[in-house]
């Protein structure tokens, strides 16, 4: 799957989304003109993730640990890469549906005497 088609699914699930980086993943799927698409029966997992069905397809999104709670099978290569990202101080944020982990979104967060626009 391409990026954009992830970030695709990942901004439809977190449009309704309190959360910051939920906001995140859907201005960046905006500034990459991704069309977002239906979501139905919405669930926010506070401080671990969310779920929604996306044109029939339950989707889940959140941290490996919230993920393997809910039983969705990741594979050990986006595991040991969101590893690695999480070691230098970035988020991972992984997206399933089918009971697999399909992807997974880095985020970096704003280092002192860097700006926005420079990440």
């Amino acid at each position: 799957m391409d990026g954009k088609a992830l970030l695709t699914i990942a901004a439809s699930i977190e449009t309704f989304s309190p959360h910051p980086i939920g906001k995140a993943i859907v201005d960046a799927a905006r500034k990459n003109h991704c069309k977002m698409r239906r979501v139905e029966h919405f669930r926010a997992f506070p401080g671990l993730g969310v779920a929604g069905l996306l044109d029939g397809l339950a989707v889940i999104m959140g941290s490996a640990n919230f993920l393997g709670e809910s039983r969705v099978q990741i594979d050990d290569r986006l595991l040991r890469g969101a590893g690695e990202w999480q070691d230098g101080g970035d988020l991972a944020v992984f997206c399933a549906w089918e009971g697999c982990a399909r992807g997974v979104l880095r985020f970096s967060p704003i280092r002192e005497g860097s700006s926005a626009a420079d990440d």
